[in-house]
Order: structure tokens, then C-alpha cells, then sequence
């Protein structure tokens, strides 16, 4: 009978446990993350603390490693009972000739069913013990556990890497070429990991054949390491563990006298929330945001239901002498709650329906766009389904319950001669309202904080230029004569008209080295961490990085001269830029323990390589100044594959940028043929770190519209209400001259009350969940009094929108019609 507020309550209602629904159950998956697996509560990794100290004892660095070395998990399979089994895995930043006899850069080439040569370049590739399979609960679809990894170049693929080789059949068995020069045989294949998981790959390699390497000694292979106990107490285990740390790491105690080291226990169930741990090769979740999310679920479902009650009580006055009729005819108080309840049970199974349609239909750009993986109705487990309908039957009762004991709560004499909702109590109706909308000013408040925040850091100066930067990325396999084709493309590249400078270097200027290089001054037992790149002599200018003492490098350099930052000169005990020009110092690469000796030609100004997210546990060098830093010169005759250059940075003009890349890469293919071309922008790369924290800021954005909706929907009814209420009350006002805004403020006075007390509400609460949320990065913005303001002034010019139309109906009624309304 009244399809408007059907309506709105349907559409409400279908938002609210659309939204429930998909954040809900993603937000409790995610909480759960690798708790599925088998034994998980007795699955930990062990970790390394490394401090360094300077000739006082005093720490001035500190690094944590989710890793430790390929021969500690033998050694504690051996010396502890209580360790059933281990596993380890080395991911792609920790490959090398001398560990898995290729870098990091990784091409899959095969011949498909025409003979023809594919290849893809895969970043999501690691080496994993034999057992990996059976340590972790991680289903094959052809294969045995036992049997995948069992035999030196076995691969197993993921089931979409398997589709993307192979299409739909079974793959085992095939041949695939790595870098064109190892060749592995495709020996299974596993379901693609779930969303709720720290591991993250696409390829698994065996690492049968190579555990001679792994197991040296020295600190030389980065493996991840777990272990299963037969007890939960991993706290015992840790202790014990550190009680022969002397013994694990007698060498690299030896090698590095000024390194402290403790080993720590990480359960299974809190490494997908550890901070970031350097070289870990996942994005740590964060809890507390994990709990926002359910509780954001829980506050929009919450406010569709305040709009249903809120509504429905508000309606109840138009039905007074309907229940009046029925209490005379004999209705009881089970009669009224059951009419009530069939009534919001029906508008819930509408609202359900559309609920499921709508969840159907945006399952995959959510996916895309917030990065929210909504569960299949039919992979939801009987503990979801059951929270599910209780939610669902406990708020059709609430919200059917309610107005029917409003509607118990007076005689029929009253209840005949009630002409308006306000002689009953409007205190619940109220507070709800109030509730409602100071929850959407904190979603509000939260969307824009999120926001601002991730502009400021994508715009700060890292004291870089990376303005219209491109980087080509070298060919992963190098023919002979590398180096002399490279300058001849960066020669030709140069010619162009478009580009205006050219560099290359072995790193990108924002992910130098990860910390692989130790560095000491000659005479000295104090080693310094440090980042590394070997870059040609016009890297520095292209960057504009300024020089503060000595020069740039020249082509006819020596190899052992190096530029280092201010910070890297500091560390060193330099007491300025002028004394450490002419200094040498002895620099040890990938920690393997070869010191060679250096000269230093130049001091250059520090420059932010880190990012400004306070997730890490790195070393003090990560300040807004960068961390210390050596840079070597192009010495292309090195057959070390970290000095070889890789990447080539190009400064390009926007306007015709489609047709520059061509020529680019038509150089680049005459000169690497049968190569793949592979380009990008640096900003684009650099900003890579952010990208969660953008579907962070999506997702909240999302949430905080649909909040929006469902409380604009609820003025809407409340104020259509309000004006059929006070029809005659709007007629004599306008037969006595009341302008337009005169009758607005009739109608908003309540509203606006309302809007003031919900904002005294959420703005602490607000202010307090920005604080939490902005301790996350080490630059922040600083909340002015318009961040507050601004989101209050959106709230109110959208609810005035959406009930605009309605004040301007009421406005312009004939004044007879409204005085004959009954």
C-alpha cells in the first residue's frame, strides 16, 4: 500500500546485507589467515635480529628478518626432539649464480602444440624443500605431495599459471626453460593459494641439487625457515634456540664482530600481521583495519535497520485506528507481534533477494577494485551460514518487535483518537537517528583523512627528479657482448627527439642494492650495512642528485672508485664531505665475505629510497634522508650479476609518447632480437609500496558512500513522513505568508538538532581513529580545523539534495488541498 517507503526499506535493507555479506565474511577470512592449514597452531618461522653497534657498544642500527640461513634448519632438526618437521623456502630476492645459477630476473620460455616459442616473465617464482607440499595444507590437482619436488628441476605450477601455459590440461610432464638455459619439467600442479595466506608464489622449483649451496656455512642463503613442534610453547622453543646461538652463527659472529644477533619464533597465525620484515615477500594485513572492516559491516547493516525501525514506527501512527479496529475485534499481543514480524520478514526477504542479485553482480569489479574477495555462497562454511541467518532473524525480530510494542503500548480509546506519532515516545527513534548519522560523519571523517594522507606522500620530494621517467627493463638473458650493445642503445635511444636524457644502472634508483653490501673504513673492524648500485656517469645528473664534495664519475674511472651519500660518509666516521674524498674504504657485496678495497671520488646529498610507511622494523637509516648508500661505477667487465646493468632510465616528452615508445622499441628489438620489451613508469614503480594503502583508502571510500546512501534514504522517508504530518500545519502557514525557507525550517528543526548532536558524537571518535590511522606513516598531514568541517558541510548539502525535492513539493501544495487533508 505505500511502495515509496517499500521501497526505501527495501533498498536499505538489500545495501546493508549486500555490504555485510562481502565485508564480513572477507574481513573474518582475513583474520584467520593460514589457520587452515593442518597443524597450524604448531607451525612457526624463525627470524633474525641483526643490531649493529659502533666502537662504544652503542646500537645505531637495527634490522629483522622473516629469514635466516639454509643450514640452520638441519642443525635444529638435529639438536631439538621436540621439532617433528621443517621446510624452506628461498624467494626470488634472495636468488644468485652462487645459490640457484641465475638472478632475479626470471623468463619461462616452452614450445606450445604449433611449435611456436612462448615466453613470460615471472616474478612470483621460488625453490622450496621436497616436502613442501605435505608441511603445508595446499591441494594439488595433478600430483602427489610427496612426489613434486622429489627430483632436482621438478616445477610446480599454480592452476592458473597451468591454464596460462597450457590451457585446461594437464600439464605434467611438459617442458619449460628457465632463462633460457635451465631446463624443468613440470612435475605438478596446486590450487592457487587463497587470498587469507602469507605464501605467496606461482612457481615452485626443487631445490634438489642445490643444498650443497644452500647449507654453506657462511650467511649465504636467505631461506625462509619453518618448523612444526610436537607442543604449542613456542616462547620454551625461542629460549632454547638463543641458548646456542654462538654455535649457528659462530662464522658470522666471526665476519661481523660488531653485529649482535638474536633468533625469534613467529607463529604461523601472526606472520601474515608481523610488520614488515625486510625481504619478506608478502604485504602484512593489519588487523586493526581487518576489525574496522567488520565493524564497518556491522555499522551499515545496523543503519538499514535503524532506517527500517525508524520508519516503521514513524508509519505505526498512520495505522492507529487499523490497530485500535483489531485490538477491539479480539487481537491479542501475539496477533500484533506476529503481524508486525510477517510484515519486516517479508520486506527482508525482498531486500535478501536483491541483496543476493546485487552481491552476483559486483563480485568481480569489487574484486578488482577494493581487492574484497566475496566468498561463493556454496564455499561459505556452517559457522558462517549460522552467523548469517542469526543476524538476519535477530533483525527481523528486532525491527519487527519494535513497532509492535509501541503499538501494544496504549488502549483503543487512545489509539482512535491519536492523530500524530508524537504522542508517543520518539526518544529511541531519535537516539537511533543521531546514531546513525554520527557514523556517517566518521566514515566520512576516515575517507578524507585516508585520502589526504595518501596524496601527501605520493607528492612529497624524495629528493629525486623522476618527472617524466620511463624505465626499459634489460633483456633477463644477455648475449655476448652485453655492455657494447647497451651503450649502443642507450646511443641511439639518445637521438631521439623526444627523449631528452639517457642512464642505466643495475637497480632502480628506489630500490638500490636491499641492504646487500657491507662497508667498513680501512684499518677498522666496524662492518656498515649499506645500499648499493653500479651506475654510469650520467645517473647522478639525470637524477639530479647533487654532488657536496669531489665529482661524478668519468668513463676512464678505475673500478674501485665509488660516490657515497652524506649518511653513508657519517656512518663511516667521516667528520665532513672534503675528508672522506680520496679516503678508501673495503666494501663486502651480497655479505659472501670478499673485502675488496675502494676509493672514494665523491659525497652525494641524501635522497628518500625508503617509503613513508611505519610498518618496518628496518634499521635507523630509513629516515626522510635516506639510507646510507655507495654507488659503484660502470664497470661492465665485471662478471658479477648484481654490477651488471639493468635498468635503463629515459627522460621522454608526454606529447606523442605512444609513437616514442614505438621507436624505442623498435631499437631496442634490432639490437635484442626475439627479446621481450618491457617498459613502465619510474612514479608508477615507486609508488607500487602504496598501492594497498589505495584499496585501503577505496574501500573505506566505498563503504562511506553506502553509508551515505542508506542514511540519505532514511531522511528521505523521515522527512516525507515529517511533511505528511504536518500538512495542515504547512497550509495555514502558507495562507499566513510563510516563504519557502520558513517552512524548510519547520520541517529541519528536528533534523538539525539531530546533525549537531550526531557531530559532537563522532568528531572525538573521529579524530581518534585518524590518530591510529596516521601513526602508520613517518610524514603525515597535520588535521586542520577544515578537515573536520569540510566532511560536516558534505553530509549536510547531501541530505538537503535528497530531500530537496520533497521541501519543494511541500512548498508549493495548494494551500485548500492541504487544509481538506485529513
Amino acid at each position: 500500500r505505500n511502495p515509496f517507503f517499500a521501497c526505501i526499506n527495501v533498498i536499505g535493507l538489500a545495501i546493508g546485507f549486500a555490504s555485510f555479506y562481502a565485508l564480513w565474511e572477507y574481513a573474518i577470512a582475513e583474520l584467520k589467515s593460514d589457520q587452515y592449514h593442518k597443524d597450524s597452531e604448531r607451525i612457526a618461522r624463525i627470524g633474525l635480529n641483526w643490531n649493529w653497534t659502533d666502537d662504544g657498544g652503542k646500537t645505531w642500527g637495527h634490522l629483522t628478518f622473516g629469514f635466516a640461513k639454509g643450514p640452520l634448519l638441519p642443525a635444529v632438526k638435529k639438536d631439538f626432539q621436540e621439532v617433528e618437521g621443517t621446510v624452506s623456502i628461498l624467494h626470488r630476492g634472495g636468488f644468485g649464480t652462487d645459490l640457484v645459477n641465475h638472478g632475479e630476473s626470471i623468463v619461462i620460455t616452452f614450445a606450445d602444440q604449433t611449435g611456436q616459442q612462448l615466453a613470460f616473465k615471472e616474478d612470483k617464482i621460488v625453490y622450496a624443500d621436497s616436502n613442501l607440499f605435505s608441511f603445508f595444507s595446499i591441494p594439488l590437482v595433478y600430483g602427489q605431495p610427496e612426489h613434486v619436488l622429489s627430483e632436482a628441476n621438478y616445477v610446480v605450477l599454480s592452476e592458473s599459471t597451468a591454464v596460462k601455459y597450457f590451457g585446461k590440461k594437464d600439464p605434467t610432464g611438459e617442458l619449460l626453460k628457465l632463462n633460457d638455459s635451465t631446463l624443468l619439467e613440470v612435475s605438478g600442479v596446486y590450487k592457487d593459494l587463497p587470498h587469507h595466506t602469507h605464501l605467496n608464489f606461482q612457481l615452485v622449483i626443487s631445490n634438489v641439487g642445490l643444498l650443497n649451496k644452500w647449507n654453506a656455512d657462511h650467511f649465504t642463503a636467505p631461506v625462509v625457515s619453518y618448523i612444526k613442534l610436537n607442543h604449542e610453547n613456542f616462547g620454551i622453543f625461542e629460549s632454547k634456540l638463543n641458548q646456542r646461538i654462538n654455535n649457528y652463527w659462530a662464522e658470522d659472529l666471526r665476519e661481523w664482530p660488531n653485529v649482535k644477533l638474536d633468533m625469534f619464533v613467529q607463529p604461523l597465525a601472526e606472520i601474515p600481521f608481523s610488520q614488515s620484515f625486510d625481504s619478506d615477500n608478502f604485504y602484512p594485513k593489519s588487523k586493526p583495519f581487518l576489525f574496522t572492516l567488520a565493524f564497518i559491516a556491522l555499522s551499515v547493516l545496523a543503519m538499514a535497520w535503524v532506517n527500517y525501525i525508524n520508519l516503521s514506527v514513524t508509519r505505526t501512527s498512520r495505522r492507529f485506528r487499523e490497530i485500535a479496529t483489531r485490538k477491539i475485534s479480539g487481537a491479542g499481543a501475539a496477533d500484533m507481534v506476529g503481524q508486525f514480524v510477517t510484515e519486516t520478514f517479508v520486506i527482508n526477504v525482498f531486500a535478501l533477494a536483491l541483496a543476493v542479485t546485487l552481491i552476483q553482480f559486483v563480485r568481480s569489479p569489487v574484486s578488482v577494485l577494493f581487492n574484497i574477495k566475496i566468498a561463493n555462497f556454496s564455499s561459505l562454511s556452517s559457522i558462517s551460514v549460522a552467523i548469517f541467518s542469526c543476524v538476519i532473524i535477530i533483525g527481523i525480530l528486532l525491527s519487527g518487535i519494535y513497532p509492535a510494542v509501541i503499538s501494544l503500548s496504549y488502549q483503543p480509546r487512545v489509539l482512535f483518537n491519536m492523530k500524530s506519532a508524537a504522542a508517543g515516545n520518539r526518544l529511541i527513534p531519535s537516539l537511533l537517528t543521531i546514531s546513525q548519522l554520527a557514523v556517517a560523519i566518521i566514515f566520512i571523517m576516515l575517507g578524507f583523512t585516508v585520502s589526504y594522507q595518501i596524496e601527501h606522500i605520493l607528492n612529497i620530494d624524495t629528493g629525486i627528479n623522476r618527472d617524466q621517467t620511463i624505465i626499459i627493463e634489460a633483456p633477463v638473458v644477455k648475449p655476448n657482448a652485453y655492455a657494447t650493445i647497451l651503450a649502443s642503445l642507450k646511443q641511439e635511444m639518445s637521438t631521439i627527439s623526444n627523449v631528452s636524457s639517457v642512464a642505466t644502472s643495475s637497480f632502480l634508483v628506489n630500490k638500490i642494492g636491499g641492504g646487500g653490501l657491507n662497508a667498513k673504513r680501512i684499518g677498522s673492524d666496524i662492518n656498515l650495512g649499506m645500499d648499493f648500485n653500479s651506475i654510469d656517469e650520467d645517473f647522478i645528473s639525470f637524477y639530479d642528485l647533487k654532488i657536496l664534495a669531489g665529482r661524478n664519475f668519468i668513463k676512464d674511472d678505475k673500478p674501485d672508485a665509488v660516490i657515497i651519500s652524506r649518511f653513508a660518509a657519517s656512518r663511516l666516521g667521516f667528520n665532513d664531505h672534503e675528508q672522506a674524498v680520496g679516503a678508501k674504504i673495503s666494501l663486502d657485496f651480497m655479505w659472501k665475505g670478499n673485502w675488496q678495497d675502494a676509493e672514494v671520488i665523491g659525497v652525494f646529498e641524501n635522497f628518500r629510497n625508503s617509503s613513508f610507511l611505519n610498518m618496518s622494523q628496518s634499521s635507523t637509516e630509513s629516515t626522510t634522508e635516506g639510507r646510507g648508500v655507495v654507488f659503484m661505477g660502470n664497470n661492465q667487465s665485471s662478471d658479477k650479476s648484481y654490477l651488471v646493468h639493468d635498468k635503463i632510465s629515459a627522460r621522454v616528452s608526454p606529447q606523442n609518447l605512444r609513437e616514442t615508445i614505438g621507436t624505442i622499441q623498435n631499437k631496442f628489438e634490432q639490437l635484442f632480437p626475439d627479446m621481450p620489451f618491457t617498459w613502465y613508469f619510474l612514479d608508477q614503480k615507486i609508488n607500487e609500496v602504496y598501492d594497498h594503502e589505495k584499496i585501503s583508502r577505496n574501500q573505506i571510500v566505498l563503504f562511506t558512500a553506502l553509508a551515505l546512501i542508506i542514511a540519505c534514504l532514511g531522511m528521505l522517508g523521515t522527512i516525507t513522513n515529517k511533511v505528511v504530518e504536518k500538512t495542515k500545519e504547512i497550509g495555514i502557514r502558507k495562507v499566513l505568508g510563510a516563504k519557502l525557507h520558513q517552512i524548510a525550517t519547520v520541517l529541519l528543526n528536528t533534523t538539525a538538532k539531530q546533525i549537531i548532536i550526531a557531530t559532537l558524537i563522532g568528531i572525538p571518535i573521529a579524530y581518534y581513529l585518524t590518530q591510529l590511522y596516521l601513526e602508520k606513516y613517518s610524514e603525515r598531514i597535520s588535521l586542520q580545523w577544515w578537515h573536520f568541517a569540510t566532511p560536516i558541510l558534505i553530509l549536510v548539502v547531501i541530505m538537503f539534495l535528497s530531500i530537496s525535492s520533497i521541501l519543494w513539493k511541500a512548498a508549493g501544495t495548494n494551500p485548500v488541498d492541504a487544509l481538506k487533508y485529513e
